[in-house]
């Protein structure tokens, strides 16, 4: 009778390993299993590059970062007005605006890109890659942006 019983309890306990194992890499191989961190697009130090007579410490950078559901533009230097400008266009003229960037210059995520209101535009942002570009609306180029590399440090 002891050694039905001990049977009985072993083969219910190789049952519920075998289970629970199964169950468990079922789980991490669907899609409802707790992703691993990954970067978030919009954030990180933004840059706009040179353009005409620009020197490249001239020209703006940008800081996103995620407040909740939405994002930050903030000027990691400190500076608040912040000068942007397109390309030239085809008819050689180009866009320029001036802005203020603060924690409270909060754009919301809309499908795949973010929506920025400042007290006169809006604007459409989308991210490709390492190019970060703002539609605004009435502007006839965008203002684009290249996203600032992390410096590393080597080993001495």
């Amino acid at each position: 009778m002891v050694k039905r019983i001990s049977i009985a309890i072993t083969a219910m306990v190789l049952i519920f390993s075998a289970v629970a194992c199964s169950s468990k890499s079922a789980d991490t191989d669907s899609p409802s299993a707790t992703p691993t961190a990954t970067v978030d697009k919009y954030e990180g130090t933004w840059v706009q590059q040179a353009l005409g007579a620009q020197q490249q410490d001239q020209v703006p950078r940008v800081l996103v970062k995620k407040v909740g559901d939405q994002y930050a533009f903030t000027d990691p230097s400190g500076e608040k007005l912040v000068g942007l400008q397109t390309d030239v266009n085809a008819s050689g003229g180009m866009t320029l605006l001036g802005f203020l960037l603060s924690d409270s210059t909060l754009a919301t995520v809309d499908g795949d890109a973010l929506t920025l209101s400042t007290a006169k535009n809006t604007f459409t942002i989308t991210v490709d890659g390492d190019t970060m570009t703002w539609v605004m609306t009435g502007a006839d180029e965008p203002f684009t942006f290249m996203r600032e590399a992390t410096p590393t440090t080597g080993s001495p």
